[in-house]
């Protein structure tokens, strides 16, 4: 999958903190495969923000499906 050349690749610190986790947990979220695997540059780990974004949107679908069923 391309992204947007304008998008910013966003490293570990910044994906915790914008989910207001630690860098570990982040970590083990991709190891269990529940969140989105990094795109490697190199040798470093690195994010796009619409995959980030995308993987919040459907944690919170799947919140108010279950909340409201």
């Amino acid at each position: 999958m391309l992204t947007d050349v304008h998008e910013r690749l966003l490293d570990i610190w910044a994906v915790s903190e914008f989910l207001n986790c630690s860098p570990s947990h982040v970590r083990r979220l991709c190891a269990a495969g529940r969140f989105p695997h990094p795109v490697r540059v190199g040798h470093l780990c690195r994010w796009t923000p619409s995959s980030v974004h995308s993987w919040l949107s459907a944690q919170q679908e799947k919140t108010e499906v279950h909340r409201y069923g």
